[in-house]
């Protein structure tokens, strides 16, 4: 039906003042129809740094219906995340912390309900929730008025301003995101190709300029270059003109010669001469040089690639940090290669967590000052069932357990989790909220109570004693994938035995920490001659090496370097079946100056030693462990499961425990030899124990059972306990307790607990809202409140200690 209707518009501030009321009246709205209806506020003073906007539709002097929106007013932002990145973490101000994030699509920019008022309550909530970095995909699209996939290509990115409402959109948000110390990953790039032309990538490198200009004077801002890379080379199919001559310009600064190219390239030959040469692979043999050179250059056009972008943001702010978001997998391109240029190393993976951990350190860059991150994780389990209609009711939250504890553990800096919330117009249930108003999920509360869990941590980086060396040039070419198979048996049987041992590849042994000890070397082959020289120097000088293969292949991959085997190894080769990457490959040695113990021949060399056995297959040898052993810290003090360390800038000590296996496991951690803590665990969980400057355990994960010295702790399901006034748990009177499910705690072991009170609580939209409150008795129950906050502390100290706990979760 017609009807005559008011229309009342409405602005008030942040807090809610009322600046301005305007109203429309006698509005004849027609049935079925809309029409536009605009308002002037004139000589608003505009103090507050966010508005909001009413719209209230009046019908017989009544609110029938109302619309809101909102606008942000440009402040000062010095008052955000003090963000610096130094010795391989993220500090605010001068505090390192382990952080955790989200990540949120191009929806903010387009989404017809999004908005400064929701991004607000967005970035209020993700603070609430102990999470400090809003990664942004899908930015580049929206340069053009059509965004979508390959709406813009990279010549369209050569402009001196982005368009004016996405850089208010932009400044908006990134303004709103310094107030609740959130830091902003910007990912510039969006479906993109990275084999460019020079005046394409020219193009991209003026946009990460204009972007780093931009935003030079905000301190929590990060540069993400592309989402997920990847380089359109095929066998059988056509390539672009500049594909095919950067693919010559590489072979010809290479061979230099046709006929060194011929000779190198025996067993798949070149089809016509340098300059026109296809880009093509040869056979999967390991030795095939066509094949090596084929993906090696693929590397090469990402490194090109990379550096254009990163000078671009460079030259605006060299302090701005920039990294790229990898995929996990190191086949069709490896990481490893790529990050002389970039601040720090970044990857995405949904990889099963056996695979994820592996991947992980082999990617841990912190010899080089640059620690992994994960910029995406996710549950693919809860992904299908969502999408068959099925809402997962523990949502899987051990998943993003294991992953921030394997991440942190290994000495990474952060994480972020995809994705912050369900979205109104589309089917994407991989959020922590639903749809609407952002319901929160158990899976959030989770995600914050490992956030918190961590925060006590202020990490310190310091180099380990025993480094696995990486052999990348042995993992590219044919058969590659065994080797990286076989790298990961060995990262998964260092972890078994619980060595806190750091890595580095072999194209950087020049940068070894001097802390360096031991060096495991497996699966070498591919060896060049600065790696040799730096092995051979470091085991002269004292250093202990272990080594597996086969180093006679030459820089062709030629077996004629047989002298380094009588050098290095003190053995000759007597024969070879097959060749590196063959599952049936043998090499058959004896020893020259070696003696054999076993299948392991030993090299005394000037002050130092070398492990040696040809078999990749064999693993870490017990005599190697033993001398591992013995040196300062190099094993771990727990007697199961993974175990990592984390050296606080405070003094603490965190260890960080995951369990593998697919029985319960008790292990034991011993520090300093003054607490002895043991942790029950279920399979694929996790666990953690913390001891601070003064040796006393201030924090404890685990299930049903830990014991602390002299004192059993039971519950029926997981927990993580924090004392935050610098006592040992079994006397703190400011404890956290935080539950992993609806479980139920045994308090009978805190013998002053008839002198404390507990609280539960939760944080809302900025209001602390208290679940429950009573004396501290025998037991507490998470019933209805299953990963809520729990506070137990000495009558009438609740008050003080919630307040502390939100200041540590929001960094305040």
């Amino acid at each position: 039906n017609d009807s005559i209707v008011s229309i009342r518009f409405t602005l008030s501030d942040r807090d809610g003042k009322t600046i301005g009321t305007k109203e429309l009246t006698d509005i004849n709205l027609q049935s079925n129809s809309t029409i536009p209806l605009s308002v002037d506020f004139d000589a608003v003073n505009f103090k507050s740094d966010l508005y909001k906007v009413t719209a209230s539709l009046i019908i017989d002097e009544a609110a029938a219906d109302e619309m809101t929106t909102g606008f942000a007013v440009y402040q000062n932002t010095a008052n955000g995340f003090n963000m610096k990145y130094e010795n391989n973490y993220f500090y605010d101000k001068a505090t390192p912390y382990l952080l955790s994030g989200t990540n949120l699509t191009g929806h903010v920019f387009y989404a017809i309900d999004e908005n400064p008022l929701v991004w607000d309550r967005d970035l209020r909530r993700m603070s609430e929730n102990g999470l400090n970095i809003a990664r942004i995909l899908h930015f580049s699209p929206f340069v053009s008025n059509k965004p979508g996939v390959n709406s813009v290509q990279p010549l369209d990115l050569n402009i001196k301003q982005l368009p004016k409402n996405i850089e208010r959109k932009l400044d908006a948000f990134i303004q709103l995101a310094q107030k609740h110390k959130i830091i902003v990953m910007l990912t510039a790039h969006d479906w993109m190709e990275i084999a460019l032309t020079d005046d394409e990538l020219t193009a991209q490198k003026n946009f990460l300029n204009l972007l780093a200009e931009r935003y030079k004077n905000i301190p929590g801002f990060i540069i993400d270059i592309q989402n997920e890379p990847h380089v359109g080379l095929a066998d059988g199919q056509s390539q672009t003109d500049i594909e095919v001559e950067l693919w010559n310009d590489f072979l010809k600064q290479k061979y230099g010669s046709d006929e060194a190219l011929a000779k190198s390239w025996k067993l798949s030959p070149p089809e016509d001469t340098i300059n026109n040469i296809p880009y093509k692979k040869g056979t999967n043999n390991w030795t095939d040089m066509r094949t090596f050179d084929a993906d090696y250059f693929r590397n090469l056009i990402v490194k090109r690639w990379i550096k254009a972008n990163a000078d671009g943001a460079h030259d605006a702010n060299p302090e701005v940090p920039v990294t790229v978001g990898f995929l996990n997998e190191y086949r069709s391109l490896n990481k490893l290669r790529m990050m002389d240029d970039i601040e720090f190393a970044n990857m995405h993976s949904y990889a099963p967590i056996e695979i994820l951990r592996a991947d992980f350190k082999l990617f841990d860059r912190r010899f080089q000052g640059k620690s992994i991150s994960q910029g995406e994780f996710g549950s693919l389990g809860d992904h299908d069932k969502r999408n068959n209609g099925i809402d997962n009711p523990t949502q899987d939250y051990n998943r993003y357990l294991t992953t921030g504890h394997y991440l942190f553990g290994e000495g990474g800096s952060f994480i972020a989790n995809w994705c912050w919330k369900d979205m109104n117009d589309v089917v994407f249930p991989w959020g922590l909220n639903y749809t609407s108003n952002g319901q929160p999920k158990n899976i959030l509360k989770a995600y914050r109570n490992q956030s918190l869990l961590f925060r006590q941590t202020y990490p310190m980086y310091k180099p380990e004693n025993v480094f696995l060396v990486v052999p990348i040039d042995s993992m590219t070419g044919g058969k590659s994938d065994r080797i990286s198979n076989k790298l990961y048996n060995y990262v998964d049987s260092l972890f078994n035995r619980r060595v806190d041992f750091g890595v580095i590849d072999d194209e950087h042994l020049d940068m070894l920490p001097a802390a360096a000890k031991i060096l495991v070397y497996p699966a070498a082959y591919h060896v060049n001659d600065k790696a040799y020289d730096s092995l051979l120097k470091f085991v002269q000088k004292g250093g202990i090496l272990y080594a597996s293969g086969d180093i006679s292949y030459d820089a062709y991959r030629n077996p004629v370097l047989s002298d380094r085997m009588n050098e290095l190894f003190g053995v000759k080769v007597v024969s070879r079946n097959g060749e590196p990457g063959d599952a049936e490959q043998t090499i058959n040695v004896e020893p020259t100056s070696s003696t054999k113990n076993g299948e392991v021949y030993i090299n005394k060399i000037a002050n130092g030693e070398v492990y040696y056995t040809p078999d990749i297959d064999s693993g870490i040898s017990g005599s190697l462990l033993n001398t591992i052993g013995s040196n300062r810290e190099a094993i771990l003090p727990v007697d199961d499961g993974h175990c990592f360390r984390i050296s606080g800038a405070d003094g603490s000590n965190t260890y960080v425990l995951i369990n593998p296996k697919p029985n319960e496991i008790t292990p034991y951690v011993e520090h300093s030899g003054i607490w002895g803590v043991s942790v029950k665990m279920h399979p694929y969980e996790t666990g953690l124990v913390r001891f601070n400057n003064e040796e006393s355990p201030i924090a404890v994960e685990f299930q049903n059972s830990a014991q602390i010295g002299g004192t059993k702790i039971n519950s029926n399901g997981h927990f993580a306990i924090l004392s935050l006034d610098g006592k040992a748990i079994t006397e703190s009177e400011e404890l956290v307790i935080l539950p992993f499910d609806a479980v139920s705690i045994n308090m009978s072991w805190l013998e002053n607990r008839a002198n404390m009170d507990v609280r539960s609580f939760d944080i809302i939209d900025g209001d602390v809202s208290i679940l429950s409150e009573s004396k501290l008795g025998n037991s507490i129950s998470t019933k209805g409140k299953s990963f809520d906050i729990h506070i137990a502390a000495k009558r009438g100290n609740l008050d003080k200690l919630q307040e502390k706990v939100i200041q540590l979760i929001k960094l305040q």
